[in-house]
């Protein structure tokens, strides 16, 4: 596979990823919701988290593109403005937190390297840069719901969303590999 079709795919695998799980998010945590946009427990954030880690650069062009597909259908915004920008703090904060991350800790593209205890450092900088690069926007436009209280759902709902869900992947990833390592019997 060539170099621009693993990327293409990768992008394409991240923006899937995002919508899939924005809709579970519906489904499962719709009741969490404190705001449009602003839950208690937020999957996609897990998903912005985990495609950046995995798939670097591409994985980041992925999430925006998803994002921006996602506002665009569901019209949270009536501004297209709003709605890029929004698209861009999603790619761009996870990707701020993985540039932060891989300099002290040289992450490799298989989580391998990312104890337990470095996965909850991450997921919370991540929920934080994420909360607070989404609210400084929200403030700078001139959003209602752009509170302190909504600042600590956000920063809430991206950690437990990505916690759960790179714990899932982890656990996941490590299962896969246990089995791969077992010999077959005949």
């Amino acid at each position: 596979m060539s170099q621009i079709v693993l990327q293409l795919f990768m992008i394409a695998l991240s923006s899937v990823l995002f919508l899939f799980l924005l809709q579970v998010n519906g489904w499962l945590f719709n009741q969490f919701e404190w705001i449009a946009g602003v839950n208690w427990v937020y999957l996609p954030a897990g998903a912005r988290l985990l495609c950046v880690l995995l798939f670097r650069t591409p994985g980041a062009i992925g999430i925006g593109l998803g994002s921006w597909l996602a506002g665009s259908y569901y019209a949270v915004h009536p501004d297209p403005v709003y709605t890029v920008i929004v698209s861009f703090l999603s790619a761009f904060s996870p990707y701020l937190v993985y540039l932060s991350l891989n300099n002290r800790h040289n992450l490799s593209g298989s989580l391998t390297n990312l104890t337990p205890k470095l996965l909850v450092q991450c997921c919370f900088l991540f929920a934080i840069t994420s909360a607070f690069l989404h609210h400084i926007w929200f403030a700078f436009y001139g959003h209602a719901d752009a509170s302190w209280q909504s600042l600590l759902v956000m920063v809430t709902g991206d950690f437990v969303g990505a916690i759960l869900l790179l714990y899932f992947v982890k656990i996941l990833l490590a299962v896969l590999r246990k089995s791969a390592l077992k010999p077959k019997r005949n």
